[in-house]
């Protein structure tokens, strides 16, 4: 009873036409009958698994149902197991930064061009890294420069604790982009420095006064201070991109023996309606820091009211070397006096020193107003003591992401904001009548500013009144001519201050 090409049984005997012919069983016949039902059997699928197949069966459109998980590269997989991507990510990388290792189960025999693999980074990268899976071999992780070429990837390109993609191409792994956050994300102002409307260079600069764009020095103590915008940055190694300048503190005076009630810090106002996007979140502060003092600082993160801050500590490790510095903070507290709109909504400072009075626990938030902790160095005690920040950022989460690099005329606009300053020049009368001059501001200032006017080539003139008519959006100016004789065509320069 053998079976044909199509999985069906013949007999090769008929019993009732042989009974009607006389024809008496026959081993013969029976056995000719068992060895093609026998033959038919062995050449079926066995349900305990013992049958090797031995070509490809056809299913007629129909499932395999109940499928288990596939386990080994040679395994069928479950529409479950597409999915949940079960195989294409590697997890949590190994190795260590800029050297990548991953170690997936069942392990890969070797590359294959289009292979795309999920992970998720281990340690920050430094700048060109490597990827090597299953032990196959080391490959470069590379990026595309928008126009069609590949480029090592740079610093912070596969941040700590987040996914990314990488696709092989047949050479390197092709990073793709990892999960950004919209534009804007970075809530300081002037991060790299780059507006600076009062000048690029301070000296002995007083307390509480505005240097560079947003960036104000505060003070209690003997210590006295130059502070100026500065060549000196990280590399496009290090960092991964083009920094253009850093802000650079100079002690000029020392103080070593600092008070109970002294300090020294430099910060930025976050105007409320910004630090809204952080509020009662987790938010990361990174940057980029050089000293010549070796040893513990703390970056400081105070309420509107100075009645809640968090204190946190980094260390600088080697004297005169730029390092890189992520800093996570928690949630901050709905208690204590927050502003949401156009004040002050949080501090953002890095102290050189701090007396007793203002020293806390690091790494929570405290009530009442703090600048570090007892184990801040005194980076005011030698004339020799420089320290530099570049790449300034806080951004929501609790990854540091690669820093925002927003466009010049962005940069100028968030900064007018706060502080403005600009040239008008005016065409006078013959009468000696007064003058009005209404002027608009680049940008809507953050609320009603305080002017200072100045003329230049101008005589004759008694008064100048900038009073009236000043509003967020303009102000006016008012000049009385002094007798006869007065300049009809003079300039006047002019700041609006709205600063926090």
């Amino acid at each position: 009873m053998p079976r044909n090409g199509s999985g069906t049984f013949n007999r090769i005997y008929n019993w009732t036409t042989d009974a009607e012919n006389g024809i008496d069983i026959e081993p013969s016949r029976m056995d000719g009958e068992f060895d093609g039902l026998a033959t038919g059997l062995s050449n079926s699928i066995a349900k305990d698994g013992q049958t090797t197949i031995t070509a490809n069966i056809p299913f007629n459109s129909k499932k395999i149902t109940a499928l288990a998980n596939g386990s080994a590269r040679t395994d069928s997989i479950a529409l479950g197991q597409v999915q949940d991507n079960s195989y294409g990510t590697l997890g949590t990388l190994g190795g260590s930064a800029d050297t990548y290792t991953a170690s997936p189960s069942p392990a890969i025999t070797a590359y294959a061009t289009g292979m795309e693999f999920n992970l998720k980074v281990n340690a920050t990268n430094t700048g060109a890294s490597t990827l090597n899976v299953s032990a196959i071999g080391a490959k470069d992780i590379k990026k595309y420069d928008g126009a069609g070429s590949k480029l090592d990837i740079g610093f912070g390109d596969l941040p700590i604790n987040q996914y990314v993609k990488v696709i092989y191409d047949g050479t390197d792994f092709v990073l793709r982009d990892a999960v950004k956050q919209k534009g804007n994300k970075n809530l300081i102002i002037n991060g790299d420095f780059e507006i600076a409307q009062r000048g690029t260079s301070f000296t002995s600069v007083g307390n509480d006064t505005y240097t560079l764009d947003r960036f104000r020095y505060i003070k209690s103590g003997a210590m006295v201070h130059d502070i100026s915008q500065n060549s000196d940055v990280p590399t496009v190694t290090q960092a991964g991109r083009y920094i253009p300048n850093s802000l650079l503190i100079d002690c000029t005076t020392i103080d070593s023996s600092i008070g109970a009630g002294d300090y020294a810090a430099i910060e930025q106002k976050i105007e409320g309606y910004n630090f809204q996007a952080i509020a009662q979140k987790t938010f990361t502060l990174s940057f980029w820091v050089k000293a010549t003092k070796t040893g513990t600082y703390c970056a400081a993160f105070r309420n509107t009211g100075v009645d809640r801050s968090y204190v946190a500590e980094y260390t600088i490790n080697s004297a005169n070397t730029w390092e890189y510095k992520t800093i996570t903070v928690s949630s901050s507290p709905s208690a204590g006096t927050w502003n949401y709109n156009n004040g002050i909504g949080l501090h953002v400072a890095f102290l050189l020193a701090t007396g007793s009075t203002f020293q806390t626990t690091a790494g929570s938030w405290q009530t009442g107003n703090y600048f570090g902790t007892s184990n801040q160095v005194n980076a005011c005690d030698n004339v020799s003591n420089d320290f530099r920040i570049a790449s300034v950022q806080v951004e929501a989460g609790s990854v540091a992401t690669e820093f925002e690099k927003r466009s010049i005329q962005q940069e100028e606009n968030l900064s007018y904001r706060y502080y403005e300053t600009g040239l008008t020049g005016f065409s006078g009368d013959t009468d000696g009548s007064n003058l009005v001059y209404n002027q608009n501001f680049k940008v809507s200032k953050r609320a009603l500013a305080s002017m200072s006017v100045t003329l230049q080539n101008a005589t004759n003139i008694s008064t100048i009144a900038t009073g009236a008519g000043v509003s967020v959006n303009s102000f006016q100016i008012n000049i009385s001519p002094s007798g006869s004789g007065f300049t009809r065509h003079f300039d006047s320069s002019w700041i609006a201050n709205a600063e926090l």
